[in-house]
C-alpha cells in the first residue's frame, strides 16, 4: 500500500512538471527574434538580436536573468555557454512586456562576428581589402558595402561592426545621401559599432580641419559621431596633397595607452582634439597628440584611427604581432565584448 502511495506521488509530480513545461512552451513558442545570432567564445555566448523599436533586452537561462541597462534596437548580451534547455529572450518598453521569444539551446548555430566594410565611392581599394583581411584574421566574417546597403536600418543590424576605411572623406560624403548617413548614425546610436580609419575618421567627426581650413555641416560632415575636430594632414610626420596622383605612406611611431610603442603607417590621417568621455588609445610620438580614440555614442561604440592599423609597415614582425594583440582587444570591445 505504501509503495502504491509513493508511486502515485511520483506520477503526480511528473504530471505537474510536464504540465508546467507545456504551459511555459505554449506561452513562449520556439521562435527567434530578428537578426538573432550567437557567437561562442570559450565559456560564454555572445548573443545579438534586433527589435523594431527601442527596448530593454533580457535573456533568461536556467532561472537567471541577464538584462541590459538601457533601451536600444540592437541588443548585445554576454551569457554563460549552456548547450541544453531553452533561452528566453524578453523585451521591455516603458516597464511593460513588449516581446518574448524562446530559443532551443541545442539548435543554436555558432556564427562568427560580422563586419560590414564600406567599399563605395571614396573608399580606397587597398585599405578596405587589407582591413577585411585584418578582421578575418581576428575571427570576423566580412562583407563589402556600397551606398544602397545603407538604405534600411534593419539591414545594418546584422553587423556587429561597420567600418569606413581610408580613402577620401569628401568623396565618401558625395557617395552617400543624407538619408543614408542618417541611417548609419541611427545604427550606431541604437547599439551598433563604428570604426573609422583615416578618411573614415574624418568622415565621422563634427569638424574636419584640413590644412588649417575647418569644414563642418556645410561641407557635408553630418555624421557627427565624434564631437571634436579631426585635424590633418600632420606635416611633422608626412605631407599629403589631395591634388597629387601619388602620396607616399610614412612609417611612424605611436605610444599605446599602456606605454607600448608601435610602428604604424601614416597616410594623411588626422589627430583628434580631446573631448569629454573619450579615451585616448594612442598618441603620435612626434606631436604628442591623440592618434586613436574610443568612446560611446548613445548606446553604440566608436573607435577612430588617424593612422592605418590595417597596413603592415614591415618594421618588425614582433612589433606588428604585439600591436595586433593590443588592437584585437579594442576591436572586440567595439563589437560589444
Amino acid at each position: 500500500m505504501r509503495d502504491v502511495k509513493i508511486f502515485a506521488v511520483v506520477v503526480i509530480i511528473v504530471v505537474i512538471i510536464v504540465a508546467f513545461y507545456y504551459l511555459i512552451m505554449s506561452s513562449n513558442p520556439i521562435s527567434e527574434p530578428p537578426n538573432f545570432r550567437v557567437t561562442i567564445i570559450r565559456d560564454k555566448m555572445f548573443v545579438r538580436w534586433s527589435s523594431n523599436e527601442s527596448t530593454i533586452g533580457e535573456i533568461e537561462i536556467n532561472g537567471i536573468n541577464y538584462t541590459e541597462n538601457s533601451s536600444h534596437m540592437l541588443h548585445k548580451l554576454v551569457v554563460p555557454h549552456i548547450s541544453k534547455g531553452h533561452m528566453r529572450i524578453l523585451e521591455y518598453k516603458d516597464g511593460k512586456d513588449f516581446a518574448t521569444y524562446c530559443v532551443e539551446l541545442s539548435k543554436i548555430h555558432n556564427v562568427s562576428l560580422s563586419a560590414g566594410i564600406y567599399a563605395g565611392y571614396g573608399a580606397d581599394t587597398g585599405s578596405y581589402r587589407m582591413l577585411s583581411s585584418l578582421l578575418v584574421n581576428m575571427g570576423f566574417d566580412t562583407q563589402f558595402l556600397i551606398a544602397e546597403n545603407f538604405n534600411k536600418l534593419y539591414d545594418l543590424f546584422k553587423f556587429d561592426i561597420i567600418a569606413f576605411p581610408g580613402g577620401r572623406a569628401d568623396h565618401m560624403i558625395m557617395g552617400l545621401s543624407r538619408q543614408q548617413i542618417d541611417t548609419l548614425r541611427e545604427y550606431v546610436s541604437q547599439g551598433g559599432s563604428y570604426m573609422g580609419i583615416c578618411a573614415g575618421a574624418y568622415f565621422a567627426s563634427n569638424y574636419t580641419v584640413w590644412n588649417g581650413i575647418k569644414y563642418g555641416d556645410n561641407a557635408g560632415y553630418i555624421l557627427d559621431l565624434y564631437s571634436g575636430d579631426a585635424v590633418g594632414p600632420i606635416k611633422e610626420i608626412g605631407n599629403y596633397d589631395l591634388n597629387s596622383t601619388y602620396n607616399p605612406q610614412y612609417p611612424t611611431n605611436i605610444t599605446w595607452y599602456n606605454g607600448e610603442i608601435f610602428n604604424v603607417t601614416y597616410w594623411g590621417g588626422p589627430y583628434f582634439t580631446p573631448t569629454n568621455n573619450v579615451k585616448v588609445l594612442a598618441i603620435y610620438d612626434k606631436i604628442h597628440k591623440p592618434a586613436a580614440i574610443k568612446f560611446m555614442y548613445h548606446s553604440g561604440r566608436v573607435i577612430l584611427f588617424g593612422f592605418h592599423p590595417e597596413i603592415n609597415t614591415y618594421y618588425s614582425q614582433e612589433n606588428r604581432e604585439m600591436f595586433l594583440k593590443a588592437l584585437k582587444i579594442e576591436i572586440l570591445w567595439l563589437a560589444g565584448l
